[in-house]
């Protein structure tokens, strides 16, 4: 089920795509009693199943020495209110792989079991190795006799072919896709490509895949929409993504997300009584903004600024482009708001646009623009486009800089790119004027 072509961003045939091995986990909220709580040694139970869960006396040749946690991190990773802790832990923890899906119903509910023996055993191994005796499965958590959930946690499903397939090259190198799908984003992701295979059978032959650094990301439109099965919005884990960028889009911040876009793509084709794929991405993205959702990753200004929507806006368009970092643990994007605007990046980003303006951008590539230049430039497109009657652009900066409190309406100084956006949007609102397709086109 692992796709190591897609680390190139190649992407797939649908069969490749699919596989049946998985990864789960029955997650145990644990709960501080406030005394000793140790349960009766669970059958099958090796201290070394888990002896490398964290730093500790029994752990000798951990399979991730580069991961390895205390284990008061371990446990405070995952700390909730009220004195509980989720245990979700996949260093050599309650991880459990299996093939649910090409099994019965008894077989099923046989790995299940199994898969909850193991979180008991984990338990066993964190109250008398590790000295957690005060810890024990929550009580008043799951309406079930063992106090474990309902279902396990399913880490990864079955995927559909969608319209689109978003790879690891849409969110690595989002700008030089054949397929521009940042464009069609409805949703935003920060969290590193994580996968957990230390309990897989055979763990030592496969690749590192264990995060990969990326920066933040946009989940495309069309993942959402199988192809050949016209009425139908998947969401969840089940969009339209290769095995490695699973990794990262099935985190729960991500598929809320998804949802939110499901729902809106949803109401927007029965409101405008069209076919899911013919409901405009523009409209889509507009439905998720009016909303206080995200499109682009940017972290130049908070939601409640007024410039929120406007960088939102132009960096869907791709007419300045963001600019990818990976920070450790953290994973960003910045529309570099406060930087100087050079010719190079509006000439790039200007080109599937505004095709006929870019020769006035031809030549050193490292200049900055001026306010002024920019007005020039953004007169001539709107001239080209036949349709404008109204103010002057001058007048119109003057009227956007008072709107967004931009500073020093100087036009013969360089202008920073976070105004240039401001601009852009309020004279030629590319992204209003201009429609995309559900691949970026």
């Amino acid at each position: 089920g692992m796709d190591s072509r897609a680390s190139t961003g190649e992407d797939i045939a649908p069969t490749e795509a699919n596989h049946i091995i998985q990864d789960l986990t029955y997650v145990a909220i644990l709960k501080d009693y406030g005394r000793n709580v140790t349960i009766e040694r669970p059958q099958g139970y090796d201290p070394q199943e888990f002896a490398c869960c964290c730093v500790n006396d029994l752990c000798v040749n951990p399979k991730e020495p580069n991961r390895m946690w205390s284990k008061d991190m371990m446990l405070s990773y995952g700390r909730l209110p009220s004195d509980k802790y989720m245990i979700n832990w996949p260093i050599e923890g309650n991880d459990y792989y299996c093939n649910p899906i090409d099994s019965t119903e008894a077989e099923r509910g046989q790995m299940l079991e199994r898969a909850k023996g193991r979180t008991m055993r984990f338990l066993y191994f964190m109250q008398h190795e590790l000295g957690f005796s005060t810890l024990s499965l929550a009580d008043d958590e799951f309406p079930t006799a063992d106090h474990m959930p309902l279902i396990p946690y399913y880490r990864e499903s079955r995927r559909v072919c969608g319209l689109v397939r978003m790879t690891l090259g849409h969110i690595t190198a989002p700008y030089s896709q054949l397929q521009p799908l940042y464009r069609t984003s409805i949703a935003v992701g920060d969290y590193p490509v994580d996968q957990h295979h230390t309990r897989y059978e055979g763990y030592e032959q496969l690749p590192d895949l264990h995060f990969h650094p990326v920066p933040s990301y946009g989940v495309p439109l069309g993942v959402m929409l199988p192809q050949g099965v016209p009425n139908l919005i998947v969401a969840e884990k089940s969009v339209s993504v290769t095995n490695i960028v699973n990794g990262t889009t099935r985190l729960q911040p991500v598929v809320l997300q998804i949802g939110q876009a499901a729902g809106a793509l949803a109401a927007l084709a029965i409101e405008g009584n069209k076919a899911l794929d013919k409901v405009p991405v523009r409209t889509v993205q507009r439905a998720i903004l009016s909303s206080g959702g995200y499109l682009m990753p940017f972290l130049d200004v908070p939601k409640d600024s007024p410039l929120f929507k406007v960088y939102q806006r132009i960096g869907a368009t791709g007419i300045l482009r963001g600019e990818g970092r990976n920070v450790g643990w953290s994973n960003q994007t910045w529309l570099r708001a406060d930087t100087v605007l050079l010719r190079g990046e509006l000439l790039q980003g200007l080109a599937d646009y505004y095709p006929a303006v870019c020769k006035q951008l031809q030549g050193d590539s490292s200049k900055a623009v001026t306010i002024q230049e920019m007005i020039d430039l953004t007169g001539k497109i709107i001239k080209n486009q036949k349709t404008w009657k109204g103010a002057t652009v001058e007048e119109l900066a003057q009227e956007a800089w008072a709107k967004y409190a931009l500073r020093d309406f100087n036009p013969s100084r360089a202008i920073l790119r976070g105004e240039a956006a401001v601009l852009l949007d309020y004279v030629l609102n590319p992204f209003g004027r201009k429609e995309v397709s559900i691949s970026g086109k």
